[in-house]
């Protein structure tokens, strides 16, 4: 249900009735001046319901965000613990390799020694 955007001078205007100068004016009959007090009470019953669906609609929306918020933070969390993980994995191959190099071991050295220390570079500026 859509509430309408002019619900505060609509309540402004029924808070504002004077519904009890139709009961007081003597060439108005009684059933008017009731007439009057239960519009006045129907549109100030309507005016707190606009205001308490209004509230509710925007906790409604405001838990959601939360949630959104909460679920992208534990994404990136974990992502961020990924990348690290292969980061240590990266530099313990890389370290190894730097052993074998220093060793004269060529044979277990790749030909890719370059692209992982490239690789290492970016995974740390990512994290």
């Amino acid at each position: 249900m859509r509430i309408l955007h002019f619900r505060a001078t609509l309540f402004a205007l029924c808070l504002a009735l004077p519904a009890g100068t139709f009961a007081a004016t003597p060439a108005i009959p009684p059933q008017a001046g009731v007439a009057a007090v239960i519009v006045w009470l129907a549109g100030l019953g309507w005016g707190f319901h606009a205001m308490l669906h209004h509230r509710l609609a925007a906790e409604d929306r405001l838990a959601q965000l939360e949630s959104d918020v909460a679920c992208e933070r534990d994404a990136r969390a974990a992502e961020r613990i990924a990348i690290r993980e292969r980061i240590l994995l990266l530099e313990a191959e890389w370290l190894r390799l730097e052993a074998c190099l220093c060793n004269g071991d060529i044979r277990q050295v790749p030909e890719n020694m370059r692209a992982m220390h490239t690789a290492i570079a970016v995974l740390q500026q990512d994290a």
